[in-house]
């Protein structure tokens, strides 16, 4: 009776059928190495993050002839070594394929430009500005075994944010900086992450992930 499951099992996978395995305790030792892998080299926060943007008002959908400028400087974005999971990893394969996947978050993230100018108007601001948010993706990596291996992260995908709350520390010295700030966090709120910061984080996770991945096998 052994023998013959035995037989259905590899015959399955031989023909691309597949099966799928809880892979969370694998994925937990990716994660470890990627920790690990910052903290041995220091990379556990990334600056400097510069960033210049408009951001229009807008009323119902339409946006307006004016709008809030932000000019963000020396940004430093950290821990990026506290990342965990959201769910079970799954781990599939099917015929010559491995992959893995999970959603991934970052815990404690903080974003922190020592300088800040916002325009609106005639009214201007300068501040420090801290952004606290829980941003996470969707991971998938792939190791493909034909004529060698071709092993890879095969998606990574922005989620919206794990939390929907996203705390923006800035502080006010007049009624003018009050007035400012609000249309800057509605700014910040809707886009608190620069795409320089956004790049800088697909490439730690491509690196590290995929090399615990690949490289040991798992």
């Amino acid at each position: 009776m052994l023998l013959k499951l035995f037989v259905v099992f590899a015959t399955c996978v031989a023909q691309g059928l597949g099966y799928c395995v809880n892979g969370s305790s694998a994925f937990d030792s990716m994660l470890q190495g990627y920790s690990t892998d910052l903290e041995v080299d220091g990379l556990q926060y990334f600056y400097p993050i510069e960033s210049q943007s408009e951001h229009p008002l807008s009323i119902l959908g339409v946006n307006l002839p004016l709008g809030v400028s932000l000019d963000l400087s020396n940004g430093v974005l950290g821990p990026l070594d506290l990342i965990s999971r959201t769910n079970d990893a799954e781990k599939c394969t099917s015929g010559i394929s491995t992959s893995i996947t999970s959603i991934i978050k970052y815990d404690n993230l903080a974003l922190t430009f020592w300088g800040m100018t916002a325009k609106f108007l005639f009214w201007e601001m300068k501040a420090k500005t801290t952004i606290n948010l829980v941003p996470c993706f969707n991971t998938e990596f792939t190791n493909v075994r034909y004529l060698g291996t071709n092993c890879s992260m095969t998606l990574f995908e922005w989620q919206d944010t794990c939390d929907p709350h996203v705390n923006i520390n800035i502080p006010y010295h007049s009624w003018t900086d009050y007035f400012v700030g609000f249309f800057v966090r509605r700014a910040l709120n809707s886009s608190p992450l620069p795409q320089q910061a956004k790049n800088q984080m697909k490439t730690y996770i491509n690196l590290f992930l995929t090399k615990y991945w690949c490289g040991l096998g798992l």
